[in-house]
């Protein structure tokens, strides 16, 4: 009767460590046992990530860990041992095919009826593909960041170089909106219409109808993608409506689409008006040609005849704060 019953718990034994083994070979984790002090590594099933061992290895840890880790997967080990508790910890391992992985590793001290570890028995998951994709999103952030500090590098240098420049540049929006200017449009924006420039603003209803009209007509040209140059008045009449020669650009982004446009205006000219004394007789009258008084204007004034004949005429530069003619700059004789 016993050794029946002997028997079928033999079979019984038998049956289960194939069981056990079978689960073994079958599982994608890493299986293993050690020593209760971790000296040992009595077995491990690598799956295929990490070499077998089916003897007693003492040199495990220079095996399977790289030196740089060691220090961190000992330290765990040890704090494990202290507490009796489990083992757990993602570190670097060397793979079978020589490589280095992660791997996230977990490990249970099995204790006898006294409560001593008597051995551990642990299993180990391959994180690699985890961790390389992490890499590389660092890797692309530290990419991305590169490129937006090198970006806003040329960005303070292209300011730096507008703002340094006398013509005035104004960038705006495809709602013709204001989204930068530099001092020197500030400054003209000041004298032509009376009122600070601000960013926001949309720029035509800043002028006279008229004016405005033509304005949104060359900002709408430059959103659809033309670069031109016009020549055009702008202003309220009763400061300042000098004439500009100006340039406009489309702004576009990395894609070739346009996000909006920008105008660079040169230096204003103001229209000649021609002005005759008639306080003299004919032939002793004084034609002057008069530019619109006001910043940049000037006087042309005929000051009499050379021995042939011929007009002497003087030019005077206007001041710009009396708005009228002042000292004479040079002279000219035909």
């Amino acid at each position: 009767m016993s050794d029946g019953l002997s028997g079928e718990v033999s079979a019984s034994e038998g049956l289960s460590e194939r069981r056990l083994q079978a689960l073994i070979e079958a599982s994608p984790e890493v299986l293993y046992r050690m020593s209760p002090d971790w000296g040992e590594m009595r077995e491990l099933a690598g799956g295929g990530f990490l070499s077998d061992t089916h003897d007693s290895n003492r040199a495990w840890l220079m095996d399977y860990i790289p030196s740089e880790d060691q220090g961190t997967v000992t330290a765990a080990i040890d704090q494990a041992i202290r507490n009796k508790a489990m083992f757990h910890l993602e570190h670097r391992v060397r793979r079978a095919d020589g490589g280095i992985g992660w791997t996230l590793s977990r490990a249970v001290p099995i204790l006898d009826d006294g409560g001593e570890i008597v051995e551990w028995a642990g299993a180990a998951s391959d994180v690699t593909p985890r961790h390389e994709a992490e890499q590389q999103l660092r890797d692309l952030n530290a990419t991305l960041e590169e490129r937006i500090e090198e970006r806003s590098a040329a960005l303070r240098l292209y300011r730096n170089i507008v703002q340094s420049d006398a013509s005035p540049v104004v960038a705006f929006d495809a709602d013709l909106r204001v989204t930068a200017f530099n001092e020197a449009h500030c400054d003209d924006w000041q004298r032509i219409a009376g009122r600070e420039a601000k960013v926001g603003e949309v720029l035509p209803d800043m002028l006279p109808p008229g004016q405005a009209a033509e304005l949104r007509g060359f900002m709408v040209r430059a959103l659809g993608g033309e670069t031109f140059t016009v020549q055009a008045a702008f202003g309220d009449p009763d400061l300042a409506q000098p004439t500009w020669s100006i340039t406009y650009n489309p702004l576009r982004d990395e894609e070739g689409n346009v996000v909006g446009a920008f105008h660079l205006r040169d230096q204003p000219f103001y229209p000649l008006m021609v002005v005759e004394d008639r306080s003299k007789p004919r032939f002793g009258r004084r034609v002057h040609f008069s530019e619109t008084t006001g910043f940049g204007a000037c006087v042309i004034g005929c000051g009499g005849r050379d021995r042939s004949g011929y007009p002497i005429y003087k030019r005077h530069r206007a001041s710009p704060l009396l708005g009228r003619a002042s000292t004479a700059m040079y002279e000219d004789q035909t």
